[in-house]
């Protein structure tokens, strides 16, 4: 049986400001990817939803469920890990654009000049 103390309570508060921020995250990576159309934000999305439930899911099955802690924390853990693998996934999709081109005629000297107009991005 969870014994509710001063740090029990001082968990919730921590998970549901998690909850809040994470699903605050998932719904900014989402609009992103609706406005942009741009597939690896759609994956940015899932991963922060899924890390956010692994916190979620933890508290669950330890306080509401009655799990024992060592399984419940195992469950969450590998949630959170499935929603990092999407996060790198999501980086590792994007497709980076040639950093430079040549410019010039045939037989004449080539100068490379940067595709973004020489602005950082």
């Amino acid at each position: 049986m969870v014994e509710f103390t001063g740090l029990f309570w001082i968990t919730t508060v921590a998970k549901l400001v998690a909850l809040i921020l994470g699903s605050f995250i998932v719904y900014l990576a989402y609009m992103g990817y609706r406005r942009n159309a741009a597939k690896p934000l759609l994956y940015t999305s899932l991963g922060f939803a899924l890390i956010t439930l692994g916190t979620i899911v933890e508290g669950v099955l330890y306080v509401i469920l009655g799990a024992d802690l060592m399984p419940a924390i195992a469950t969450g853990t590998a949630i959170t890990v499935l929603g990092f693998i999407a996060i790198i996934y999501s980086i590792y999709s994007v497709k980076s654009p040639p950093t430079s081109r040549s410019v010039g005629t045939p037989g004449s000297v080539s100068v490379s000049m940067p595709t973004n107009g020489g602005q950082h991005e």
